[in-house]
Order: C-alpha cells, then structure tokens, then sequence
C-alpha cells in the first residue's frame, strides 16, 4: 500500500525528469536558457526604451519646485525696505515649461533613427538565434548518429554471440577444432568493447547538447533519437540555387541587418542637416513667495515728528510744511493670500540660428555620408557573401545526397557477403579468421552508410536553418 501511494505521487515528477525531447524542444530550451539569446533579447528592450525616449524628447517638459530659508541679522525687510537685524522666513513656489518648437528636424530624424536601430536589434536577435540553432542540430545530429551506430554494434555483438553459441556446439560435437571457437570469442570480446565505447561517445554527445542549452538536469538529459522524427525540409533540394537565393534573399536576418544599416546611415545625413536649421523653443512660469513679516496695515501722523520742511515761499520767506506719517503695521497676511497675491507670469520664445559653428554640421554631414558609402558596399558584400553560402550549402547538400546513395549500395553489398560468410563458416568452407575480415569490411560500410546518412541530414538541416528564420 505504502508503495503504491509512493509511485501516485511521485511518478508524475519522475516521467517529466525522464522527458524525451525533440529538436523543437530544444530550439525552445535554447530560446529560453541560452545567455546569448538572452543578451540580445535585453539589447532588443534596451532599443525599445530608446524609441520611447526619442518620442518622450518631442513632448514639452514640466518642472515644478519650491524653497523655504531662513535670513539672520541685517536684512532688508521686504515690506517697509528699510535694513533691520532680524529673523525672516521666506517661501517660494514656482512652475516651468519648456516646449522645442522647432530644431531642424532632428527631434524627428532621432525618433526615426531609434525605430531603425530597434529593427536592426531585432535582425541581429534573429541571426543569433539562426547560429545557435545550427549549433543545436549539429549537436543534435551527432546524438542520433552515435545512437544509431550503438544500434548497429548492439546488433552485430547479438550476431556474434548467437555464432558462438553455433560453434560451441560445433567443437563439443567434435565438428570443429577449438581454435575456432577461441577466434570467435575474440570477436566477441572486440565487439562488447565496441558497444561500450559506443555507449560512452552517445553519452558524451547527450552532455554536449545539454550544456549546449544550457540544461539543469544533465543526467536525464533525454532525446528522440527516431530519424524519422528529425523534421527536414526535403523540398529545398529539388531547387537551384539562384532560385532559394532569391526566395530568401528578403528573409535573411544578415542581409536585412545590412539593408537596415544603410537605412541608418541615410538617416544619419538627414540629422547631420538639421544643424543647418534654426531652432524655436518656448517656455513659460509661473512663480509666486512668502514672507512671515509684518505688513503695512495703514497709515497715521507721526506724533513726535508731526511736520516736516518741504520748501520755503519765494515772497515771504515762509516755511511750506507737510505732515509726517507713519506706517501702521499689522500681522503678515495669510499664507494662500500670499501666495495668490504674489503669484507672477511669465512667457516667451526664442529663436536661435546657427550663423557660424566652426563647419561643425558641415564636417558631419561629410562624415556621415562616407559612413552610407560604406553601409551601401556592406549591403552589397552581403549579398554576395549570402549568395556563396547558399550555392555552397547546395552544392554540399548535392554531394552528400550522392555519397549517401553510394553508401547505402555498399552496405547493402557488405550485408548480402557477410550473410553468405555465415552460411561458409557453417558449412566448414571459411574458419572465423576469414569470417572476420568480411565482418569488419561490413562493419566499415555500415560506419560509412551512418556516416554519410547523418552528413546528409545535417547539410539538409544547415541549408534549411541558414534560410528560413525561426518565425516561419
């Protein structure tokens, strides 16, 4: 009871560890552990920020802040201004904007060079992952390669134990000598020492691919290793190479990262220009202040001074008083009052033309021309470079298809003069040390029919991977 509850619960968790994995699984394993992938996926956010930034550089800015301080001894006081010692608290509020008008253009050319150079991250993101894929179906290609010869030894070692069991019987019935029993049993010594070196080369190619992406669990790193489950695109060799060189031309992540290079670089002449322009900026503010002193409340005759001398008549010599007044002070007003009764605005515009910088704009202009000279010969190398590696990549293809037919005819040969060895060494016409010769011409035809299989599938893949990217 306690067992079977032990298995309901835990064998869930060990089928998921044990998971077969196709290639496509790998592909996605890559796509989410491999730190190169990840890197350009960070380098792709990182140019989706600077589109927002170049946008957000169009719109007017905003600040807004305020001050509080405090002034000790001769101080003018702000309300009757005369200089006292004393103590005072001030508040200040104030609000900006600044909003460009107007800067040749180049607000513009910056947002649409930040959309060009997040496309390019997304081409490069693209031919990153093309590589490592290519790297995943190598490594993935070599595992099916090793299993399967593992497959053929297995069989061969089953082969030769089944003969010394024949023989065994042969020599106890007095049939045949010793001696040929001892030989097929170094055969069969040579061929578990195959099987294991076999086995040990499988498992070296099962941790290549899992460090490859980056696995946690190495040991039960598992795979399909069915052929027939490897997905090919057969149809990509019934075509000539100018014909896949056109059709994918568009779609490759290299070429379309040099066309968008050149896009750059274009782009790059038109900003260079917009130092030639004028720029218009307006902003704007509003401010306003607070003080804690006392305010004048009114006004009233100085009682100990009551009149002052303002002149003398021409005729009569006579002084011309006026009365002497005085402040009457009160409390400061009200906190909001004074913000609202000293809030002030400004506007304006200005306007600045570029008369002479030195032919900084100039030489920029002549820099980033060169600079798309050499983005158009980039885009032509690639082409070019694009259109080598495709008819290189059939050409391969062409000759691994025909080295593999060859193969095939050969093992199949080796196959038929191996099973007519059997039926001699049986029959007493060949002894185990002739047997061994065929045996071994059967075994490096079998080595070279597996060879050549996966050398076809692989140069198959490559061509398929080098043009189709992963989003088709």
């Amino acid at each position: 009871m306690r067992k079977g509850f032990f298995w309901l619960i835990f064998l869930p968790f060990l089928v998921n560890a044990q998971k077969i994995r196709s290639l496509e699984d790998c592909f996605r394993m890559a796509e989410l552990n491999n730190l190169t992938i990840l890197q350009m996926k960070n380098q792709v956010e990182l140019r989706n920020i600077e589109v927002k930034e170049a946008f957000d550089n169009m719109l007017p800015s905003l600040t807004a802040g305020g001050r509080a301080s405090w002034n000790y001894g001769l101080t003018q006081n702000l309300t009757t201004g005369i200089l006292e010692n004393q103590t005072v608290f001030g508040n200040t509020w104030f609000i900006g904007v600044d909003m460009p008008l107007f800067r040749g253009f180049l607000l513009q050319k910056n947002k649409q060079l930040a959309e060009l150079n997040r496309l390019l991250s997304e081409y490069q993101l693209e031919k990153t992952r093309q590589d490592i894929r290519a790297n995943i179906a190598t490594a993935y290609l070599q595992i099916l390669m090793n299993a399967e010869n593992l497959r053929s030894l297995q069989a061969q070692k089953k082969s030769t134990e089944k003969q010394v069991e024949k023989m065994q019987a042969l020599v106890k019935a007095g049939a045949r000598p010793l001696s040929d029993l001892k030989d097929l049993e170094a055969q069969l010594a040579q061929d578990k020492l195959n099987v294991v070196q076999a086995q040990n080369a499988l498992q070296m190619a099962k941790l290549s691919l899992a460090r490859m992406l980056e696995s946690k669990d190495i040991t039960s790193f598992e795979i399909d290793t069915v052929t027939a489950h490897f997905p090919v695109d057969k149809t990509l060799e019934l075509k000539t190479p100018e014909q896949l060189f056109n059709q994918y031309l568009n779609e490759n992540p290299s070429y379309l990262s040099a066309q968008t290079g050149l896009q750059i670089s274009e782009k790059q002449i038109e900003r260079a220009r917009s130092g030639f322009y004028p720029s218009i900026n307006l902003s704007g503010s509003w401010n306003t202040r607070f003080m804690d002193r006392e305010r004048v409340a009114g006004v009233e005759p100085d009682p100990n001074n009551p009149y002052r001398v303002i002149g003398i008549t021409e005729t009569t010599h006579e002084r011309v008083l006026a009365p002497n007044m005085r402040y009457i002070m009160g409390p400061p007003e009200p906190y909001f009052d004074q913000l609202n009764k000293n809030a002030g605005f400004s506007f304006g515009i200005s306007l600045s033309i570029p008369v002479f910088n030195r032919f900084t704009a100039r030489r920029q202009v002549e820099k980033a021309r060169i600079n798309a000279m050499n983005a158009r010969i980039e885009l032509e190398n690639t082409r070019k470079q694009f259109r080598a590696t495709v008819y290189k990549l059939h050409t391969d293809l062409r000759n691994a298809k025909h080295k593999l037919i060859a193969a095939e005819k050969n093992r199949e040969a080796a196959r038929i003069a191996y099973r007519y060895a059997l039926e001699k060494l049986e029959a007493g016409v060949i002894n185990p040390y002739d047997l061994d010769n065929i045996k071994a011409r059967k075994i490096k035809a079998e080595n070279q029919y597996i060879t050549a299989k996966y050398e076809y599938l692989f140069k198959l893949k490559l061509l398929e991977l080098s043009l189709k990217n992963s989003k088709q």
